[in-house]
Parts: structure tokens; sequence; C-alpha cells
């Protein structure tokens, strides 16, 4: 989101991404979130992006958006999802899930390396 706020929109960010990979010589692969159908039109105009996450849409919008996208891009389903509707996610045909709810309660080890 803040790519896209301080490019003063998604396509104009896309583009000083594609500049900066071509000036570099890099084949990174680029990830781009949308939040909306408008997005999701605008990103379908760069092909060299892998993949489209799209983020916090319900399962019923996120099938209807991968049916637009149509296998052009991989997709990724994002954003408030939990173990309880993951698979209505799943079933949307999206490419895959990215689900922050496993890291929600995970307590921390300490790695620290002392010297004893």
């Amino acid at each position: 989101d803040n790519h896209i706020d301080f490019c003063l929109g998604l396509t104009q960010a896309l583009e000083k991404t594609k500049s900066y990979l071509k000036k570099n010589s890099l084949e990174i692969p680029v990830i781009v979130e949308v939040r909306n159908t408008h997005e999701i039109d605008q990103v379908m105009n760069f092909p060299w992006v892998k993949r489209i996450l799209l983020d916090n849409m319900s399962p019923k919008i996120l099938k209807k958006n991968i049916k637009k996208i149509n296998g052009k891009f991989e997709t990724e389903a994002s954003g408030n999802i939990t173990e309880k509707h993951l698979v209505s996610y799943a079933e949307t045909g999206v490419d895959y899930v990215s689900m922050g709810a496993l890291t929600y309660a995970a307590v921390p080890v300490d790695l620290s390396l002392k010297a004893i």
C-alpha cells in the first residue's frame, strides 16, 4: 500500500519498479498486492508481474477476481484468513493462501548467543 501511495498510484509504482529492475539488470519476481478490481485491471497491463496478491477479499469476490485474472498471473489470497474458513478460500481456485493467523499466538524463543 505504501509503495503505491508514495508513487501516486499502482501504475506509477509498477512503472518505477520495472525501470529499477531494468536499470540494475535484476530479474526479481514481483508480487503486487491489490485491494479491488480497478487495481487488478491496472496490474494486468504489466505481464511481467509474477503474482497478484488479493487482499482482504471475501471468497465470493475472490472467486470472481480469479476468473477475471484467468490464469494470466499466479494468485494469492491474504487478509483475515483463519483456519475456520481456510477451505472456502482454497476452493476459490487461488494458487496460494497467506494466513497470518498461524503465528498470532506463537511464543518467541530466545535464540541469543551468550558466552558463559
